[in-house]
């Protein structure tokens, strides 16, 4: 016999295996993140994350799709996985991983063949890896890291440390991101910067594959915001620098996301709106970001997302398409993050500025997502059900799901909430 512990209730059976969702399937359902289609457009990667409750952790897996059907091609298997790209011709994807170093904490850097599904380590633990590009011959890897500036200071138990500035107080300062090149057919690596007391941060290569637009975050303790931001550009086929522009108001620091145009004369960028103030008010809100661009030839700061209610988004990728000439960008509407784009094409010389309009998809938020060609690939999600992988066409139509992750776990027999 059964007894219900809670006085009064009563125990009932029944055949019909619906039910409720419990905590266990929810956390059961699967991560899309990194998604990256390749310039070719016949495939797209992406990292897969589920819960591994055998041992207590996240299992990443890095998924190689056809773009088109959806159709897994092939797998990688590893530790925290993450931040794939591929080289310009679709062959190789270049992606990171944990170290299994032995008291190491950085990252890997790994190539992929799909052709032969092998990978091969090129870098190993690497403190602050990230991947950057490819050269258009893909001889070339540009990524970054961290190096430490200066003599790391060593101290004993009890002993004092006097700070000398408010960014002192950072225990990995001051540890700088610094760019660097990886031959992949000898495994050489370049700087491509000198030493500096400043990261170079958000690194973009040009399509022609001759420049590298970057960001810099310079600190004072002179006078709030404490930060302003600079624009520089690496000439890659001589190694020299320039500054774009200086963007003094950026309260959380410089630009982190950038899109070239496709012909490589021009950048757009996220960064506060705060720059179009001169005297702006003392409630101002740092989270109202927008996007703008400039001329390399001759910069000057264009603002190009004037009257569109919803912040650009800032910590996510731009892309300035070749294919129709417009920006994509996503923006937080709420408690929602959705795609918009720019009205009309945008040239590189910035004579004309649309205004920003939504992008139509299905689902509420974007999770992870990509541009090449002329599709979007984004893992969509709603407050009550996962992600599902979409492809959507930027010219028009419906959008089609290539994959459903959480299909094995969240079966017809579960009643998910409704919203």
């Amino acid at each position: 016999n059964v007894e219900p512990a809670t006085p009064g209730a009563s125990i009932t059976a029944g055949s019909d295996p619906r039910h409720p969702a419990s905590l266990r399937e929810l956390m059961s359902t699967t991560d899309i993140t990194g998604i990256v289609i390749a310039d070719s457009g016949n495939r797209v990667a992406w990292v897969a994350r589920r819960v591994d409750e055998a041992n207590d952790e996240a299992a990443t897996v890095l998924e190689i799709h056809d773009l088109a059907s959806g159709h897994l091609l092939g797998q990688v298997h590893g530790r925290g996985l993450g931040a794939a790209r591929w080289s310009r011709d679709g062959s190789t994807l270049a992606y990171e991983s944990t170290t299994d170093e032995k008291g190491g904490s950085g990252l890997d850097l790994w190539l992929y063949y799909p052709a032969t599904n092998q990978s091969r380590r090129m870098l190993r633990n690497e403190r602050g890896l990230a991947t950057v590009d490819w050269s258009p011959s893909g001889r070339w890897i540009y990524f970054s890291a961290a190096r430490h500036v200066g003599e790391a200071e060593q101290y004993k138990p009890g002993d004092l440390q006097r700070l000398t500035q408010v960014w002192d107080r950072w225990s990995f300062y001051p540890e700088k991101a610094q760019l660097f090149a990886l031959d992949t057919q000898t495994g050489t690596v370049v700087q491509l910067l000198g030493d500096t007391l400043t990261s170079a941060e958000a690194p973009t290569v040009s399509p022609d594959g001759h420049a590298i637009v970057f960001a810099r975050s310079v600190r004072t303790d002179s006078a709030p915001p404490w930060l302003r931001a600079e624009l520089w550009v690496l000439n890659l086929q001589d190694r020299s620098v320039h500054k774009l522009l200086d963007l003094p108001r950026e309260s959380f620091g410089a630009p982190t996301a950038f899109a070239w145009s496709p012909d490589s004369k021009a950048v757009a960028f996220c960064a506060s709106a705060e720059e179009l103030q001169a005297h702006p008010a003392k409630t101002f809100s740092v989270y109202e970001t927008e996007l703008y661009a400039t001329a390399v030839e001759h910069p000057s700061l264009v603002h190009l997302s004037a009257g569109f209610m919803p912040a650009v988004t800032c910590s996510r990728p731009l892309y300035w398409s070749a294919a129709d000439g417009r920006i994509y960008v996503t923006a937080d509407d709420g408690a929602k993050t959705i795609p918009a784009r720019t009205s009309a094409p945008v040239p590189s010389t910035l004579a004309q500025q649309p205004r920003l309009e939504p992008v139509p998809m299905p689902g509420d938020n974007i999770v992870a997502y990509d541009f090449a060609g002329g599709s979007m690939v984004a893992a969509i999600q709603t407050p009550v059900s996962p992600s599902v992988v979409y492809r959507i066409p930027l010219a028009g139509g419906p959008a089609v799901a290539i994959a459903h992750p959480s299909s094995d776990v969240l079966t017809s027999s579960i009643e998910l909430p409704t919203w």
